[in-house]
């Protein structure tokens, strides 16, 4: 089960103190909760509102909050999962006709925060003859990648999802999806890739 993000609890706190809510970061989980503007009866406070570590550092001159650099308790640092990927892909793109995709990706992670977002990736390969090259965008966080690309495939204005999880230095059991933009034709597949 994922658990929430805490930053967005961090960045009302500093807007309450910047607005002059006296000391809104002294708020223990013993006192009552707030009413809600809308009438509504407060929703009751978790037992434990011990900071996650993943909550991030609100400032307390007025700048914007910033993200903690340390990654939540059993994630892969940023700096063990940043470098320099490559792999391959496959999968079908079922139009008119199914066709066979696959070929070649590469794409660089770098550190940012607790997470890693992707840099200069590439997807490449060749379909009835056109090759394509389809850019990649995306981070990686606590291990896993979620990201995303778009382009033209055989003339098809194509955009696609992928998704994967970091261990050992690489991403293995990737999978991917997409679809032009006139959804005449949807593909899926699986990918992988290992750190140079």
């Amino acid at each position: 089960m994922a658990l929430p993000s805490c930053r967005s609890s961090s960045f009302v706190l500093v807007a309450l103190m910047a607005v002059g809510c006296g000391d809104a970061g002294s708020i223990s989980s013993t006192s009552p909760p707030a009413p809600r503007a809308d009438g509504q009866p407060p929703a009751p406070r978790a037992p434990d509102a011990t900071p996650r570590a993943d909550a991030g550092t609100a400032a307390t001159d007025g700048a914007a909050a910033t993200p903690d650099s340390a990654p939540p308790s059993g994630c892969p640092s940023a700096a063990l999962v940043a470098g320099a990927y490559s792999g391959s892909y496959t999968g079908t793109l079922n139009g008119t006709v199914p066709l066979t995709l696959s070929g070649p990706m590469s794409f660089t992670l770098v550190p940012s925060g607790s997470d890693v977002v992707i840099q200069s990736g590439q997807v490449t390969g060749s379909l009835l003859g056109f090759a394509y090259k389809l850019p990649m965008g995306g981070k990686v966080s606590c291990g896993a990648l979620d990201g995303s690309g778009s382009g033209e495939i055989a003339g098809m204005q194509f955009s696609g999802k992928f998704t994967a999880t970091w261990a050992s230095g690489a991403f293995s059991g990737g999978v991917w999806s997409g679809q032009d933009a006139k959804n005449a034709a949807k593909g899926s597949g699986s990918w992988s890739a290992t750190k140079k």
